[in-house]
């Protein structure tokens, strides 16, 4: 099997993994795409022969961990270049006088504040819990309980009761937020 036929049945069984898994790393959505495609090309560079997909599938998350690493230093190490961003301003337009410019600039801030908090909160979650939440809701496609308590070989119960504990953990921290909302 050669090298693209192999990267396209892992980006076939994997994509939603990948684009996430470089999320990961580099906290930039409009950068995941890429840095991924140079991953894949470093791939497809490689002179490397497999004995299984999986044993490729190994290979290509290791050598995908290690290019976002790389990518994170060398961004480290680029000089900082400061924009000044100006904003328009037309005063025929109601929609967009200054304090709902403000109010909507508070809004997406907090957005991305939300959204940092819940993956950190998930972050924090025990490994045995985030793991249930990550195929329950994460995985592309979503597993359900049953499948779960199958391919893990635990009881079904336990896969309830993780997932009951993930979701109280995270309640809280959901709950504080929705608070917060009420002020925008």
């Amino acid at each position: 099997m050669e090298l693209s036929e192999i990267l396209a049945a892992l980006l076939e069984k994997n994509r939603f993994f990948y684009r996430r898994y470089c999320l990961k790393y580099i906290k930039k959505p409009d950068l995941v795409d890429d840095c991924l495609q140079s991953g894949f090309e470093k791939f497809l560079s490689c002179r490397r022969q497999f004995n299984s997909l999986q044993e490729a599938e190994k290979y290509l998350c290791r050598l995908l961990s290690n290019h976002f690493i790389d990518y994170l230093r060398r961004s480290m190490h680029r000089p900082l270049h400061l924009t000044a961003v100006t904003e328009k301003w037309d005063s025929t337009t109601p929609e967009e006088l200054p304090e709902q410019q403000l109010a909507s600039k508070q809004r997406e801030i907090f957005r991305r504040q939300a959204v940092a908090r819940i993956c950190r909160g998930l972050e924090e979650l025990p490994p045995h819990q985030r793991e249930i939440v990550h195929l329950l809701f994460l995985r592309e496609p979503p597993l359900s309980c049953r499948e779960i308590s199958r391919k893990k070989k635990i009881p079904i119960t336990t896969v309830y009761s993780r997932f009951r504990s993930a979701l109280r953990s995270l309640g809280s921290l959901c709950g504080d937020l929705a608070r917060e909302w009420e002020k925008y």
